[in-house]
């Protein structure tokens, strides 16, 4: 198995909500991997759209995992070598 280590730099600050609850909105602290999942999927679908093939193997065939992102601020090479395989 293939890991990837992503990082995310947001234009402007994120509301993602947490809830649907009728009198309020609870914020989420994270982001959520369908989020992150479907935001990719619409790029693929915008910059590779006749690669269905691609696309089935990213995204439906359920052979790929996206996982929560979370927020954080850090040196990017105190992260690289915290975090990354050796190469």
């Amino acid at each position: 198995m293939r890991h990837f280590y992503v990082r995310v730099t947001t234009c402007a600050p994120l509301a993602i909500r947490a809830d649907h609850a009728p009198g309020g909105a609870k914020t989420a602290h994270m982001l959520p991997g369908t989020a992150f999942m479907g935001s990719l999927a619409e790029s693929h679908r915008l910059l590779r759209p006749t690669l269905d093939d691609e696309f089935a193997t990213l995204f439906l065939k359920e052979q790929s995992i996206f996982s929560y992102l979370y927020p954080a601020q850090f040196n990017m090479r105190s992260f690289q070598r915290a975090n990354l395989p050796a190469k």
